[in-house]
C-alpha cells in the first residue's frame, strides 16, 4: 500500500469517527430533552393531580425512564468511545499489542436498559392510553432482558 492510500483510508476512519461522535452527542441531547420533559409533566403531575390529566402520572413515568435510560447508554457509549480511542493510541505509541478487555458494565446496562423499557411499557398499560404499545414493550423488552440475563450477554 502506498502512503497515498494510506491516507485515504485514514481520513475516512476520522470522518467516520466524526460522524459517530456528533450522532451520539445528538441521541445524548435529545435523550436529556425528552427526559426533561417528563420530569416536568412528572412533577406537574404530583404537584396538581386535580389537574392532571387521567394517567398522566404513568405516562410521565414511563418518559422518565425510557428516555433517561436513553441518555445513559449514549453517555456510556460517549465514554467508552473516549476511553477505546485513549487505549488505543496509548498500545499505538508504546508499540505493543491492543489488549481487549470485556467490560461486564455494558451487560449490565442492556439488562438493565430492557427491565426499564419492559417496565416503561407497564407504565403505558397503566397510563390506558398505550395499552397495546405498553403490553408489547413489556413482553418484547421483558423478554430480552430474561434472555440476556441467562446469557450473561
Amino acid at each position: 500500500m502506498d502512503n497515498r492510500s494510506t491516507q485515504q483510508i485514514e481520513e475516512e476512519r476520522s470522518r467516520r469517527t466524526t460522524r459517530e461522535r456528533r450522532r451520539s452527542r445528538l441521541l445524548l441531547a435529545a435523550g436529556l430533552a425528552f427526559t426533561a420533559i417528563g420530569a416536568w409533566m412528572l412533577a406537574d403531575a404530583v404537584r396538581r393531580p386535580a389537574a392532571a390529566e387521567p394517567g398522566q402520572l404513568w405516562k410521565a413515568l414511563a418518559i422518565v425512564l425510557m428516555f433517561g435510560l436513553c441518555s445513559l447508554l449514549s453517555g456510556y457509549q460517549i465514554f467508552l468511545s473516549r476511553h477505546r480511542l485513549h487505549r488505543r493510541q496509548n498500545a499505538a505509541a508504546a508499540g505493543g499489542p491492543l489488549i481487549a478487555r470485556h467490560s461486564g458494565m455494558w451487560h449490565g446496562l442492556v439488562v438493565a436498559g430492557c427491565l426499564a423499557f419492559a417496565a416503561a411499557g407497564v407504565f403505558l398499560m397503566l397510563s390506558a392510553a398505550g395499552s397495546i404499545a405498553g403490553l408489547l414493550a413489556a413482553i418484547v423488552f421483558g423478554g430480552f432482558a430474561v434472555i440476556a440475563a441467562r446469557r450473561g450477554w
